[in-house]
């Protein structure tokens, strides 16, 4: 589990588009959504029947088709200045490791591979719901022939059998004390639910 699995969540950020075919590498895939219509319940909960997860998308927030291969739904808050995707690994043998054994700096290469002005604001490693969870908050300068601005990208990361999930929430710079809560209550109602399904 080297770099390449956090740059499939830090490559979000630039959309790369679905083929509708599974990218199949060394020990693990990454699987095209780009057929689902994701959907939330009455309470503005999206939950999973491939991966077996639950997690409430925040409120007046807009869920989506796949933005990018691995995505399972992109969510747009209504003015457009945050987001959030939640992304899939699947290993071909569940690994020995779990979230706390992530090197914090392998995710931080990762981010520099795509982004290379990108500076680590925390890391830590925690649990959500008595899951292990592995926390990067990095800041990242976007640069584009129009543009020239930061954001804020907090990634999640767990592992839970044969699936390794990336929570990523994304957010202009300047918005980011605004948006903390609203994505700290999203990552709070993350739960896995494989005790709904039977698994191989």
């Amino acid at each position: 589990m080297k770099a390449i699995l956090f740059l499939t969540s830090a490559l979000l950020i630039f959309n790369v588009p679905s083929f509708s075919q599974d990218i199949k590498m060394d020990g693990f895939t990454v699987k095209d959504y780009a057929s689902l219509e994701p959907k939330v319940n009455g309470n503005n909960i999206y939950r999973s029947d491939i991966n077996h997860y639950r997690i409430k998308i925040p409120k007046s927030w807009s869920i989506n088709k796949p933005n990018s291969i691995g995505v399972e739904f992109n969510a747009v808050d209504p003015l457009g200045m945050a987001t959030m995707n939640v992304h899939v690994t699947h290993f071909d043998n569940p690994p020995k490791k779990d979230a706390h054994d992530f090197p914090v700096s392998e995710a931080l290469n990762g981010f520099k591979q795509i982004m290379p002005i990108t500076i680590l604001l925390e890391s830590k490693k925690t649990y959500v719901n008595n899951l292990k969870c592995l926390h990067v908050k990095v800041k990242s300068n976007i640069k584009s022939l129009d543009d020239d601005y930061y954001i804020i990208t907090r990634n999640y990361v767990f592992l839970r059998g044969n699936r390794m999930i990336s929570l990523t929430y994304q957010v202009i710079e300047e918005f980011d004390t605004e948006y903390s809560t609203i994505f700290e209550d999203s990552v709070l109602s993350f739960v896995f639910e494989d005790h709904l399904y039977k698994i191989k």
